[in-house]
């Protein structure tokens, strides 16, 4: 691949796959998923009081600490998932061939890492939210409705208290 192609599909930072490589991905698995009746599930991450690690040790350490996250979920993945920066502290995952319970395995992997990881900029530990959703689902027909589902998710995990994996309905 050349340089500005993967310059295209990556992002700068974390050297994740960016979102619009992203929503082409899950876009193919989801038609592969459908036509063959097999399971895919979606993460959706989000790093817990963010703003917080920018304000208290500046905008540097939020960089390093969104670099350290993206090689922490990237390592607890494996070579055929997708794993991208969805933008600003969230990331998203998806899973081919995993169903629910598999997927939740993958997200407690990652909330613990995560959670006992030292980060190098700043001395306090961070902690994760996690949204999964799954297919076939007869509500989700669509890789739009997949991320949608987790996105919801990964906002019930937050509203219950953040630090936690909340799974669509």
């Amino acid at each position: 691949m050349l340089k500005l192609e993967v310059q295209a599909i990556t992002d700068p930072l974390t050297e994740l796959f960016n979102r619009r490589y992203f929503l082409s991905a899950i876009e193919k698995e989801f038609n592969r998923t459908v036509r063959y009746k097999s399971p895919t599930s979606c993460l959706m991450i989000d790093i817990d009081h963010f703003k917080k690690i920018n304000d208290a040790y500046g905008h540097r350490a939020g960089d390093i600490s969104l670099k350290e996250t993206a090689a922490i979920i990237k390592n607890c993945t494996r070579d055929v998932d997708t794993v991208a920066r969805w933008g600003g502290e969230e990331f998203i995952v998806l899973l081919p061939e995993t169903g629910g319970e598999d997927a939740l395995l993958v997200a407690a992997k990652i909330l613990s890492a995560v959670s006992h990881h030292a980060f190098t900029a700043f001395p306090e530990r961070i902690t994760v939210s996690i949204g999964l959703a799954t297919v076939p689902e007869p509500h989700i027909d669509t890789a739009e409705k997949l991320i949608h589902e987790a996105d919801l998710a990964l906002y019930e995990a937050k509203t219950k208290g953040r630090n936690r994996i909340a799974v669509s309905d």
